[in-house]
């Protein structure tokens, strides 16, 4: 059975309103394929401005772009399908067409899709007359052609679509003739699958970030320090309108902060115009892209991405051993200490230290510093098999120290925190001497025996010490000093200076002290400790008996002033007793109890005046002692007669009563104020009270006998030896008589053999 389309097309070829069918149907089709068309140009246009723009913005890898390009052409394919191709498939019938002919010309009167039909329809000749179709046919025929099949068709959208198509297609024509670089490098790129850059306005660079492994650029920087991020923007490009560092917080946000310029750069002269930002306080790693936007509203951005900075523990030492190798005068073995407990050490100690760190080293420098002044840089060998421990000496500390300590680990990171150790240097000093001349005063004999008391002491040991002496001012003599294990001096025979053999002559005077050196040997000049300097007067024994003699008439009068405390004192007690007898006797309580009163006032006086005479007679004793110690260290003449009278007669008797008597009296004292109360008890304490003290009285008049019989004896030797040098200055005068008539017996027996 044949379709109409295939009637209309043969049988009925010659007829007006068959040619119109075919007409209309090929219409019906060309404008199906005219709208895929236009949708082919129009999604075209879509597709490389989308493509374009979002190339341009986003510079997306080649495996991303392969996958656009893959279901781009699918989808433009399938858009034309879907809204257009796929209707080439529904059939055109003739009826169809006939149908759409009746409904746009109502003139037809249905007559056309009636011949149509029964034209096409398979029917016997009872069903229907062909002479009807004929005239049907034959009354249509003068209405075809009809004025046009074009006015069934609604051109209006397919007329705008192609507009658009042609404004899309003409604006990618416009764009490849205006930016032919850009159209170049987008079909390199979207087509041809090319990595070609986009050209940009401007062009920067980061300096360092050094590549790692993994291809991203990384700048390692000490956690909590500092990260410096420099860019260049190359001058034969167009200077950046701004530059832009991004970068995510520590809150988690995207920041973008603009970069510092710094200072400004002039094309033709300079090279490059350096941006910078830093970054403070890192605690934590932080990815960067740096973008360098361009002045020109459509131009493209310069942009460096797979930046990061990572944040390390800096370099640290976490252990500090350090040696001491002392002076060789000190004799002490080395030693090894801790920067934990750093005590000061001698002046030219050598100090070595072995250090551990915290992590692998590169690099290690050291400086050293004393007060106002540093050394420079010195490195430190590194063992590549030990990263982490070196070895350094410091070299002889003569000052207080201070060593810096510039660690470089293998990332290149440098300490944050200063890392310092201090030394504390001691100073040898010389031997401190202290002396003092024990039993001698300021004038001396020429046989005199200076013992010295005190102590020569040095840290480390005292290598000689010596008594200097000078004479009347002239240049110091030395004479060795022996002193004992501890250094000290206590007037024995080896700490006594005998003056005899240095053949002093009364009226001259010798300056002396004690000095003493050590073992060191690093001081600049020779030192030495001192004493204190003594100057004494060379006298005769005649002049130095004379002084004594003035001391001893002091010590004499300040004997009697004690006896005449004590023989008031005694009134006192006397006093007391008689008013004890009293008041036995009766009488009234009143005056008993006022006498009581007067009493207790006049024990508590005898107390004190007994503790002070004691202090007294003690210190009187000391002093005729220290006469006694002088004459004998002077080798004065009638030292036997002497040593009996003052030390025998005088100083021992004072000493007796001063720790004994006096003591005593003070106990009986006190127990007569214990029994006040009771009148019986008191008298019989006071009258015993009262006979001790008459007995100190009896043995004080007795020492001040003997003090005045010393005083006797000492003018009888002075007397005597006005004498004795009476004598000798006349022998003196003897022998000068003598010895000048011998001279000029000599001369004149001379002059008479001459002649």
């Amino acid at each position: 059975m044949q379709s109409t389309a295939t009637i209309a097309e043969t049988s009925q070829a010659g007829s007006p309103w068959a040619l119109q069918l075919v007409a209309l149907r090929r219409r019906i089709r060309l404008l199906i394929v005219a709208k895929a068309f236009v949708l082919l140009l129009m999604a075209l246009a879509v597709g490389f401005w989308s493509s374009l723009a979002i190339d341009w913005i986003g510079e997306l890898p080649l495996a991303a772009r392969g996958l656009i390009l893959i279901f781009f052409f699918p989808l433009i394919i399938g858009v034309m399908w879907r809204y257009s191709l796929c209707r080439l498939r529904i059939p055109l019938t003739d009826s169809s067409m006939a149908l759409l002919l009746e409904r746009r010309y109502p003139m037809l009167e249905e007559r056309l899709l009636t011949v149509v039909e029964l034209s096409g329809a398979d029917r016997t000749d009872e069903e229907w007359d062909p002479r009807l179709v004929a005239q049907l046919a034959e009354e249509i025929g003068p209405l075809f052609p009809l004025t046009g099949t074009v006015r069934i068709f609604n051109l209006g959208p397919l007329f705008r679509s192609g507009l658009l198509a042609f404004v899309g297609i003409f604006s990618v024509l416009l764009f490849w003739t205006l930016q032919p670089t850009a159209m170049h490098v987008w079909a390199q790129r979207n087509l041809a699958m090319q990595n070609v850059p986009w050209p940009r306005a401007t062009s920067i660079s980061v300096l360092g970030f050094p590549a790692s492994a993994g291809g991203q650029r990384v700048e390692k920087v000490a956690r909590g320090g500092r990260a410096t991020v420099r860019v260049r923007a190359d001058l034969d490009y167009e200077i950046p309108q701004r530059v832009e560092l991004h970068f995510v917080a520590d809150d988690g946000a995207v920041r973008r902060v603009p970069m510092t310029r710094l200072k400004a750069a002039v094309p033709g002269r300079d090279q490059h115009q350096e941006y910078e930002y830093v970054f403070t306080n890192l605690r934590a790693s932080t990815p960067l892209t740096i973008i360098g936007e361009s002045r020109e509203l459509f131009a493209k951005s310069a942009r460096v991405d797979g930046l990061r900075i990572e944040a390390v523990e800096s370099p640290n030492l976490i252990d500090i051993q350090l040696s001491y190798t002392y002076p060789d005068y000190l004799q002490k073995r080395p030693e090894k200490g801790s920067v934990r407990v750093n005590p000061p050490i001698p002046r030219g100690t050598q100090v070595s230290a072995v250090c551990r760190s915290n992590k692998p080293l590169a690099a290690v420098r050291y400086r050293k510093g004393v007060t106002g002044e540093e050394s420079g840089d010195v490195e430190v060998d590194l063992d590549p098999q030990d990263a982490h421990r070196f070895r350094v000496d410091m070299g002889t500390m003569h000052d207080d120290t201070h060593v810096h300590f510039q660690l470089t680990d293998a990332d290149q990171i440098e300490n944050s925190e200063p890392i310092r150790i201090g030394f504390r240097t001691i100073e040898d000093r010389v031997p401190e001497v202290e002396i003092q001349l024990d039993g001698i005063g300021k004038s001396i004999t020429p046989l005199a025996v200076i013992p010295l008391r005190g102590s020569v002491q040095d840290d480390y040991g005292v290598a000689e010490s010596w008594i200097a002496y000078s004479v009347d001012g002239a240049p110091e003599s030395a004479i060795p000093l022996t002193l004992s294990s501890g250094g000290e001096l206590d007037g024995s025979s080896s700490a006594r200076l005998d003056i005899e053999p240095l053949r002093l002559q009364p009226s001259q005077r010798i300056t002396l002290g004690v000095c003493a050196s050590d073992h060191c040997d690093l001081r600049e000049s020779e030192s030495h400790g001192e004493s204190a300097k003594y100057t004494l007067k060379i006298v005769t024994e005649s002049q130095l008996r004379a002084e004594l003699e003035a001391r001893e008439k002091i010590l004499r009068r300040r004997t009697e002033t004690i006896l005449a405390d004590g023989e008031r004192m005694q009134d006192s007690l006397k006093r007391m007793r008689r008013g004890a007898d009293r008041s036995e006797s009766g009488g009234e309580e009143s005056a008993s109890s006022r006498e009581d009163s007067i009493r207790m006032v006049r024990v508590e006086s005898a107390v004190k005046a007994a503790e002070r005479m004691r202090h007294e007679t003690a210190n009187v004793a000391m002093e005729f002692d220290r006469i006694l110690i002088e004459l004998r260290n002077n080798r004065v003449t009638l030292l036997g007669e002497l040593e009996e009278r003052i030390g025998e007669r005088i100083v021992a008797p004072l000493d007796r009563i001063a720790s004994a008597m006096i003591p005593e009296l003070e106990q009986k004292l006190q127990f007569v104020r214990d029994q006040l109360a009771d009148a019986e008890s008191f008298a019989g304490s006071l009258s015993v009270a009262e006979n001790h003290l008459r007995e100190i009285l009896r043995q004080m008049e007795s020492v001040i006998e003997n003090m005045l019989k010393l005083q006797r004896f000492n003018e009888v030797l002075a007397d005597l030896r006005k004498i004795i040098e009476a004598q000798q200055q006349v022998s003196n005068q003897t022998s000068d008589q003598r010895q000048r008539l011998e001279a000029a017996l000599k001369e004149q027996l001379k002059k008479d053999l001459l002649d």
